[in-house]
């Protein structure tokens, strides 16, 4: 988090100037820490995910249980579902920071940046 908020306080204009982004290590250490997030986001969502599959398989099998049912269908429908929306959105983010990148600094510009 703090090398993301380094890169977006490089970014940050600077009487009327944007801020030069001059030390390429460090650009290219935060474009590399934005790619890490985005890959740690898109786990966090393939496993929360998991898990929704998984607990509306055994709500299923549970049938006969109301009050496990029901507690199953709280965690899916409040727990579950807020998380990915969560992820969703950081995703998101991540991504239009990763965007900017790409249009502040034309030599990362790649089919994997």
């Amino acid at each position: 988090m703090k090398q993301y908020r380094a890169f977006r306080d490089a970014l940050e204009p600077e009487r009327g100037k944007p801020r030069a982004l001059s030390d390429r290590c460090t650009e290219t250490r935060l474009v590399l820490e934005i790619l890490d997030i985005i890959d740690e986001l898109n786990s966090i969502s393939g496993l929360l995910q998991t898990q929704k599959d998984t607990l509306i398989l055994a709500q299923s099998r549970f049938e006969y249980n109301s009050l496990l049912n029901r507690r199953i269908r709280v965690v899916v429908d409040k727990d579950l579902d807020g998380y990915l929306d969560q992820v969703k959105r950081m995703k998101e983010a991540a991504d239009t920071t990763r965007q900017s990148v790409r249009q502040i600094a034309p030599q990362y510009k790649s089919a994997h940046i």
